[in-house]
């Protein structure tokens, strides 16, 4: 049975609670949720030496504290678990992801459940610490060293079912949104951080502006999003105007937040109805089809999306024909041998026109 969205929102498949906000609650947040207020005491650190063992505390005001001092509270408690060399500069801690990440012209100050962590360090008691005394930490999150997806191996069409890898979410929740502009005009997309690659917004997006250039010179009536991560490209494409979009990814995780992307979004796209036929747990479970199965349809006043799980190259049964545009954000773009047969051969199997963005 479909599962019909409304006003009352999407839970967040990892902890059940709202994380999944909509597109214009988040926007409308960007120009106060990290700035400091009068009270708060900007404190400085060199990041190149292990830290203080003084845990700064938050501002009494506001409740915000600055981020190098919320990264050396989480780096003393993975000290003291003995986790964390004794020499570790705290720039090495980790990755600190804001929720939500834009392009900022300033150092935060965050708020409560404002920061998922990435880091090779921590284990699951000292995580756990983190998210219970750390009030700004949302999430921590075990750097296992991999991009998370799928890995193929073999020839040709690799084998199927493929192997997947993440990373670890040891504690909290790792769910978090990236505000991104096509053109003038900001979107939000979501993600679970450990199961995702990083793509955080720097202000300038050359895949996007590549998105604009190819829609604005092609006019197509027909947008792909091959590979769709959470759905970055296909959302601009459709604010460049396209009228239908088609999105497909083979790692589940990223048809899920492709999905909830479109849902948070709704309003500024102008989605009418909203359909999912596959939730997170179904889309699991169908990990590795090769062949596209749709997972969502989402109708528009002006635009129809179309999300897909399955292999790209499977596509030709979904869509073909002229006027249609693929945007084939493949991970091995340095392969230019590769990228001139990924190309060729969707012109052939499908029609109309492709690039690499």
């Amino acid at each position: 049975m479909p599962v019909f969205f409304d006003d009352d929102g999407l839970a967040c498949p990892v902890c059940g609670n709202d994380c999944i906000k909509d597109a214009e609650e988040v926007i409308s947040s960007l120009d106060t949720v990290f700035s400091r207020c009068p009270s708060c005491i900007k404190t400085f650190t060199d990041r190149n030496k292990p830290p203080s063992p003084d845990i700064k505390e938050p501002c009494p005001e506001c409740k915000k504290r600055f981020i190098d001092d919320v990264i050396a509270h989480c780096y003393l408690i993975m000290a003291q678990a003995g986790e964390i060399p004794l020499d570790l500069p705290l720039a090495k801690t980790g990755i600190p992801l804001v929720d939500p990440g834009f392009a900022m012209k300033s150092p935060p100050y965050l708020p409560e459940n404002s920061l998922v962590l990435i880091t090779p360090y921590a284990g699951y008691d000292s995580a756990k610490r983190i998210v219970k005394e750390v009030p700004e930490v949302k999430g921590v999150v075990k750097d296992n060293g991999i991009v998370p997806g799928v890995l193929f191996s073999g020839e040709g069409d690799g084998i199927i079912p493929p192997k997947s890898v993440t990373n670890t979410l040891l504690a909290g929740c790792d769910v978090r949104c990236d505000v991104f502009y096509a053109g003038n005009v900001p979107f939000v997309t979501y993600k679970s951080q450990s199961e995702m690659h990083i793509e955080f917004p720097r202000g300038f997006d050359p895949k996007i502006r590549s998105v604009e250039t190819n829609v604005r010179r092609h006019l197509p009536d027909t947008f792909v999003d091959a590979c769709s991560g959470s759905g970055t490209l296909g959302i601009s494409a459709a604010l460049f105007g396209v009228n239908s979009v088609v999105f497909n990814d083979i790692w589940y995780p990223a048809v899920f937040w492709t999905m909830a992307g479109i849902y948070s979004n709704r309003k500024m796209l102008e989605v009418e109805r909203s359909e999912i036929f596959l939730g997170y747990e179904e889309l699991k479970e169908l990990q590795g089809n090769k062949i596209p199965v749709k997972a969502g349809h989402f109708e528009g006043r002006y635009c129809s999306y179309d999300v897909y799980l399955g292999d790209y190259r499977e596509l030709p049964s979904v869509v073909g024909g002229e006027g249609i545009l693929a945007a084939l954000d493949i991970f091995e773009k340095k392969d230019r041998a590769l990228v001139d047969t990924v190309i060729s051969d969707w012109k052939i199997k499908v029609g109309g026109d492709a690039f690499i963005p």
